[in-house]
């Protein structure tokens, strides 16, 4: 009787049969996921093509990959690294790391900038439609020219109190691009001549002047008290328009009012060593799509408030993954060919356990450590991986 009721406590009987999946005939195993391993990859890009290669429906290929026997991945290429440029990354990697901890530096000397265009919309965008409902009707002049504006951003580590207060919130600005010109023609919303937001093409002086005017003031007005005695080290990646670290405009700017800054250029082809290309730009971007902008000026308020917007803890958690992405790059020895590691970042902040600064694991430091002083000593021009992990490992035991 307690069963009875528990089914008819809605006040409605269930006679929902519960045969259903329990009967009829039986499915047949098949060894889809044997076959396809067989399979060039260009062979395995959607169900069709590889039903169509082993011969099976492209029924059975779509219960496999319902009932996980087959996963589906989405691959992206990645930036090609030659020997010398796995070398910059174990160095840059290895040196943010206590040799007498093993924990990762905190990274609060240290500025991130780095530049993004962002669209006005997606030439290509995923909605939810309810049943029935008709889905939007967008339209652009062209998919090549739909209106963007390249921005920088500038982020430090954000500084709470032991309580979990804010201090600081590591944001120190992000600006566009752009410039006022007058129109040159007219048009149906504004005559000949009006002031008009242009994005600009950004080259070695918009660099300069973009630092000068906007980065290192933004520096010194919102970075903590603490760290103005502090050599701070303004890090960017190696692209041509950028400044030269020893540009005589940008030293005099970063050593003025008593102030010791420099800029430092991260490893070559190396985005994944940058906060804001790790993910703080698909998550100002996240936001920044889900407004409508209608113009330029639009697009450039939306975006500027997505960066505002944007929780203290969603930068903190990026240099949290800063720190594992740094261990993968130690493991595999300079290379690019690691999984993204993911620890559950919201749920340790829930439960009080998200530490500040991880410990890089011991055997992966020092294998790593091992592997580069020996590939630095014998200047490898092609990598032996299995000989100079074996001389490495002998270096562990001396």
């Amino acid at each position: 009787m307690t069963v009875i009721h528990r089914k008819n406590s809605s006040g409605f009987p269930s006679f929902k049969s519960k045969r259903a999946g329990r009967c009829g005939k039986p499915k047949k195993l098949t060894d889809i996921a044997d076959k396809i391993t067989s399979l060039p990859w260009r062979k395995r890009r959607t169900i069709r093509s590889i039903a169509k290669a082993i011969k099976v429906s492209p029924a059975s290929v779509y219960r496999s990959v319902a009932s996980g026997e087959i996963v589906r991945h989405t691959n992206s290429v990645k930036p090609h690294l030659t020997e010398t440029n796995k070398a910059s990354r174990r160095e840059y990697c290895l040196s943010f790391v206590n040799t007498e901890s093993y924990e990762f530096h905190d990274f609060a000397n240290r500025i991130f900038i780095d530049e993004k265009w962002f669209y006005m919309t997606e030439a290509d965008r995923s909605i939810y439609l309810a049943p029935g409902e008709a889905p939007p009707h967008r339209t652009v002049q062209s998919k090549r020219f739909i209106i963007k504006v390249i921005f920088m951003a500038a982020v430090m580590r954000p500084v709470f109190a032991e309580d979990g207060s804010l201090i600081f919130d590591g944001k120190l600005g992000m600006w566009p691009f752009t410039e006022r010109v007058p129109a040159k023609k007219s048009s149906r919303n504004r005559p000949a001549g009006t002031l008009i937001t242009k994005a600009v093409n950004v080259g070695r002086r918009e660099q300069r002047a973009m630092l000068i005017d906007n980065v290192i003031p933004a520096i010194k007005m919102k970075c903590p008290a603490f760290l103005k005695g502090v050599p701070l080290i303004i890090q960017q990646d190696g692209a041509r328009c950028h400044v030269e670290p020893n540009d005589p405009a940008i030293l005099a700017a970063c050593r003025a009012d008593g102030w010791d800054i420099c800029i430092e250029m991260q490893p070559p082809n190396s985005p994944d060593t940058n906060i804001l290309d790790l993910g703080y730009f698909c998550s100002i971007q996240a936001l920044q799509y889900a407004e409508s902008p209608n113009s330029i000026d639009e697009l450039i308020e939306c975006t500027i408030a997505s960066y505002q917007n944007l929780q203290p803890e969603t930068l903190e958690d990026t240099f949290v993954s800063l720190q594992k992405v740094m261990e993968c790059i130690i493991q595999d020895l300079g290379n690019n060919n690691y999984k993204r590691p993911h620890i559950g970042k919201s749920k340790l902040r829930k439960a009080g356990l998200l530490l500040k600064n991880y410990k890089c694991d011991l055997s992966i430091y020092l294998v790593g450590a091992a592997y580069h002083f020996v590939a630095s000593q014998q200047k490898v021009e092609k990598e032996n991986l299995l000989r100079l992990q074996i001389e490495a490992f002998r270096f562990l035991t001396v």
